[in-house]
C-alpha cells in the first residue's frame, strides 16, 4: 500500500489517467491537460505506464462495460 506521500505524489496522476475511463468525449484540452500533469508528476514514461496499467486500470476499466455512464 502506498504511503501518504506516495498518494500525494500519485493523486493528480490517479485523477488525470482516470478521465480516459468516462463516458464523455475527451476534446484537444482534456488531452493536453492530462499530459500536462503526467509531465508535471515528475514520473518517467516507464513507470506512468506501470501506473496506468496497474493501478488506474483495474479501478477504472470496469466503467467501460457500464451502461450508464457519466450524464452531461
Amino acid at each position: 500500500m502506498a504511503n501518504g506521500s506516495e498518494v500525494e505524489a500519485k493523486l493528480p496522476v490517479w485523477v488525470a489517467l482516470s478521465d480516459l475511463f468516462l463516458d464523455t468525449e475527451l476534446k484537444d484540452d482534456d488531452f493536453r491537460r492530462i499530459a500536462e500533469t503526467l509531465k508535471a508528476s515528475g514520473y518517467r514514461a516507464v513507470e506512468l505506464r506501470r501506473i496506468f496499467a496497474d493501478e488506474v486500470a483495474p479501478a477504472f476499466g470496469p466503467n467501460l462495460w457500464s451502461t450508464a455512464g457519466e450524464w452531461a
